[in-house]
């Protein structure tokens, strides 16, 4: 019904993409869309060709309340395609120490924020696996690198972690009102599930 949540208007520009993005905490969604859908990731969809561009509510569980539809996916967060051997033994070996997933984030979040370095300027090699190759061959890449690699490593610990993509918003125009959106905020961070606190964000891009 709307009562004791926050609410925001979101104007998406036609893109080629049928993802709705919406804001973190999201409770619910307003719209004349004809269909939404929600993979086992909490990703949304809408089955509107995106090319016609998309206008929506989107309402919000106030600051420290749990609600919201974003909470599914925690047993799907922790699969993986092969075992990782050598990536499950640097995390194990970062996080040595800690107690609880929450501290264990936090050592791995801080680990390739201080050791690896941010570039757009790559060159793939095809003989390696990119997380692989990106902790211990190349150590610098774009934040899909460090996203990815964080997802990886948590999940060999048994922590369920996703890979989120979206945008950082800085650009805030007072005039009107609003927060303007580029397509050079994209950017991709993690969130891990603790138990009590739900989904968490991490991001290790330095």
């Amino acid at each position: 019904d709307g009562q004791n949540l926050d609410w925001q208007e979101v104007i998406l520009n036609p893109m080629d993409s049928k993802v709705i993005f919406v804001p973190y905490q999201a409770s619910s969604i307003q719209s004349n869309l004809p269909i939404i859908e929600m993979d086992d990731t909490s990703s949304l969809f809408s089955l509107d060709p995106p090319y016609r561009g998309r206008e929506y509510l989107v309402y919000s569980s106030p600051e420290g309340e749990k609600q919201t539809f974003l909470a599914s996916g925690k047993e799907v967060c922790l699969s993986l395609s092969r075992p990782f051997t050598k990536v499950r033994d640097l995390a194990s070996r970062i996080s040595q120490g800690t107690q609880g997933p929450w501290a264990k984030a936090k050592k791995i979040e801080t680990y390739l924020k201080n050791n690896f370095t941010y570039t757009l300027k790559l060159s793939h090699s095809m003989q390696f696996d990119p997380v692989e190759e990106f902790l211990f061959k190349r150590k610098k890449g774009h934040c899909e690198f460090f996203a990815s690699s964080m997802v990886i490593m948590l999940r060999t610990l048994n922590i369920p972690a996703r890979l989120v993509n979206g945008f950082l918003v800085e650009e805030w125009n007072a005039f009107g009102g609003y927060y303007l959106v580029r397509e050079k905020d994209a950017h991709s961070w993690v969130e891990a599930y603790i138990a009590g606190k739900g989904w968490v964000v991490f991001d290790p891009t330095p």
